[in-house]
């Protein structure tokens, strides 16, 4: 029978401890708190010829985390470190894109979102922002707003949002087409007949984008005998209804006679997009 010295066996008792140690299943407390400074325990610094790595956990300074039933693991030092790593930033926007006729709800996706108060903005040089409204926290990578694009400058705008005083920008993450131009629905002027010597009357239609508008009046013999130009933007220029007054005069302030005009309604460039007629009658 082999027999063992006393300093070898506790020599062999100590090897199988430390063994039984390396294997030790994850930790576990009704009350546990995870620091910077426990997660620095033994996370020296590895070195070879070629490469040098230092401890990420211990880098990264890790805030206090802490749980009333919690179990250390891999899993969970993995999570903790990343999500330390990653800063808060958007990653894209669905849907993409919105015509300048609409009102758009879109939904931003990002990465560590937070639940303070957030502004979203869409935002194109030389153009006045588009503030979006009902923005809603949904998760840490989902914010959702309502922008109104109507009206808005076609083109490739950026994605602006403060996340709880935390700035980001999304360049060119978010397109706005125009939609062609034209006149929906009835175009009409009120009164009709109307008497210049008493009262205005109204031309009335409604534009699907701003655009730079020349009404002419022609009289029964096809003279134009005025030319109302609006500028883009301004009434009888704007996206949606216009209302453009005629007193009843031509191009040298006199009245004109009773009888039947033509009222044409073009674009700067000489497209037609409408016509009416306007009665006078005294």
């Amino acid at each position: 029978m082999r027999t063992f010295s006393i300093g070898a066996l506790a020599f062999i008792l100590a090897i199988i401890a430390a063994t039984a140690s390396l294997a030790a299943p994850p930790a576990t407390s009704a009350s546990y708190m995870i620091t910077a400074q426990v997660m620095d325990t033994g996370g020296g610094t590895a070195e070879s010829p070629s490469y040098g790595m230092l401890g990420k956990l211990r880098d990264r300074q890790i805030p206090i985390l802490t749980s009333a039933s919690h179990v250390l693991g891999e899993g969970f030092l993995r999570s903790v470190f990343y999500g330390s790593v990653l800063p808060r930033s958007i990653l894209n926007v669905t849907p993409p894109f919105g015509y300048n006729d609409e009102v758009v709800n879109i939904t931003i996706h990002g990465v560590n979102f937070q639940t303070g108060t957030t502004s979203v903005e869409l935002r194109l040089a030389g153009q006045p922002n588009i503030v979006a409204t009902n923005v809603v926290y949904v998760t840490s990578t989902i914010e959702t707003c309502t922008v109104n694009l109507q009206g808005a400058e076609p083109g490739s705008w950026d994605v602006y949002m403060d996340n709880d005083g935390y700035p980001m920008t999304l360049l060119n993450g978010f397109h706005i087409y125009g939609v062609p131009l034209k006149i929906i629905g009835p175009v009409y002027n009120f009164p009709n007949p109307f008497n210049p010597d008493r009262e205005t009357t109204l031309i009335r239609y409604t534009l699907t984008a701003n655009a730079d508008i020349v009404i002419n009046l022609y009289n029964i013999s096809g003279q134009k005998i005025l030319s109302i130009r609006c500028a883009s933007g301004t009434q009888g220029g704007s996206i949606g209804i216009n209302n453009v007054p005629w007193i009843g005069r031509n191009v040298f302030e006199s009245r004109v006679p009773n009888g039947v005009y033509l009222c044409q309604i073009m674009t700067r460039d000489g497209k037609t997009l409408a016509t009416t007629k306007i009665a006078v009658l005294r």
